[in-house]
């Protein structure tokens, strides 16, 4: 079963991470575990399988709008993969407050 290779199944993953593209916050962490993991295809294959109202959360680097335009033949998995590469090269508030102005780090999230 590919969930026992995946990069999320980590201890130290917070599960939290994958489910706040639902939120309309944009899942950085998630979508840097995602970007490295030996069964992203696996796993969006899957969610693609699922009802789109089930669909919900980070699954295979993407989230649930770019996996609505793959479901509507707007764009191809690879491309919504693609797209959440570029949303784990964002930096989140916190890493610009240590990096950009340190005496904030703590009170960004």
């Amino acid at each position: 079963m590919w969930r026992k290779q995946a990069a999320c199944f980590d201890l130290d993953v917070d599960p939290g991470w994958f489910d706040s593209a639902g939120k309309g916050l944009l899942p950085v962490s998630a979508m840097r575990i995602c970007r490295g993991c030996p069964v992203r295809d696996d796993c969006l294959t899957e969610v693609l399988s699922m009802p789109a109202s089930d669909d919900d959360g980070v699954w295979g680097g993407t989230t649930p709008l770019a996996r609505l335009e793959v479901r509507q033949g707007r764009t191809s998995k690879a491309s919504a993969m693609r797209a959440g590469d570029r949303i784990a090269e964002r930096r989140t508030g916190r890493e610009i407050a240590a990096e950009d102005e340190p005496w904030l780090e703590g009170r960004v999230a």
